[in-house]
């Protein structure tokens, strides 16, 4: 019986053109890692240390069975991230052992063990990621704590919600792409974001950092809010979106401030991200805590899928968390 097939690339021009096709047919359960490959694809310069390994059982018809990567963010590393061609009913603790201890393996040979922090994958394989991993670097898991817990949601051009919303005599509502004059606003509200984001927290210069990198990219949205009384204006919502392929957009923030609360600025302005993305995507993807209901009312709102309470499963809508290594053993990154 032939061996698993277990083949690691450093340079994204190594990978082969099945690999890169199979990855499109599942652009959002890829969004963690397709998007940095087709950069690489149009030629940009990829900075930092990267690396992917893909896994393929010997009689598997696919390209790969499962793909890990470890790559640089634009304001840190990434965790370990890990997709599968599977569905998730073949998840199971059974299936899993052998792929992802070829992958933890392979990994351990390839990159300092200081450089794996997290895991963030479907729930499963992040489960037994951070089993084997453990085992084999005797570097403590925190299983019981997961730094995320969230479920893979999705809307469509047939699934999206366009509302009319109440007229508001005291203010006007803008949605638009944010401006360089918007950069306080919006790294007021990334650094409001990233306090409920242990353990990765940012200082005001951290967010100012990431606030111009997504003004100047490209990569964000604002609502403005004018007060008709005063003619005062302040940004009280942001929508970033950092995680984009050919055909699935990936909404990767969204934070309103505290005092802005309750007047629906967040459902608006992802409606009309998803209105603008969806007139040339697929899909809009994201990713939503399970305990966070507000935000799961308002992307169901929209219309992202799956995530009415009680709802029937949604091919596609699974729940993936992050589980982090002892800070003592490993070099944190930020995503």
């Amino acid at each position: 019986m032939s061996s698993p097939q277990v083949t690691p690339y450093t340079n994204p021009r190594q990978i082969p053109k099945n690999v890169m096709a199979l990855l499109r047919v599942h652009a959002r359960n890829s969004n963690v890692i397709l998007p940095i490959l087709e950069k690489a694809e149009k030629g940009e310069l990829l900075s930092g240390t990267h690396l992917w390994i893909t896994h393929k059982a010997s009689q598997s018809p696919n390209a790969f069975d499962f793909m890990l990567s470890i790559s640089e963010g634009y304001m840190g590393s990434y965790p370990a991230f890990i997709i599968t061609t599977w569905p998730t009913q073949r998840l199971t603790r059974e299936n899993l052992h052998e792929p992802i201890d070829a992958l933890v393996r392979e990994l351990a040979r390839r990159v300092p063990l200081r450089r794996v922090y997290s895991i963030f994958a479907p729930t499963a394989i992040s489960v037994m990621f951070a089993e084997l991993w453990e085992r084999h670097t005797l570097i403590k898991a925190l299983k019981s704590k997961p730094y995320y817990e969230a479920k893979l949601s999705f809307c469509t051009a047939q699934t999206l919600q366009l509302k009319l919303f109440n007229p508001d005599p005291d203010f006007i509502y803008k949605l638009r792409p944010a401006k360089v004059d918007d950069l306080a606003g919006v790294s007021s509200l990334c650094l409001e974001f990233a306090q409920g984001s242990d353990p990765f927290i940012l200082e005001q210069d951290g967010a100012d950092e990431e606030a111009e990198y997504l003004i100047s990219n490209g990569l964000v949205w604002v609502c403005e809010i004018t007060n008709t009384n005063t003619g005062e204006s302040d940004i009280p919502c942001i929508v970033a979106y950092t995680r984009n392929s050919k055909t699935v957009a990936t909404i990767t923030k969204v934070c309103t401030s505290t005092k802005w609360r309750g007047r629906k600025c967040a459902e608006r302005l992802v409606a009309e991200v998803c209105r603008c993305f969806l007139s040339k995507a697929d899909s809009v993807a994201l990713y939503v805590a399970h305990d966070n209901g507000a935000a799961n009312k308002v992307y169901s709102n929209v219309g992202f899928v799956g995530l009415e309470p009680g709802s029937s499963p949604v091919t596609g809508v699974d729940d993936w968390v992050e589980i982090g290594f002892d800070r003592n053993s490993v070099d944190l990154g930020h995503w």
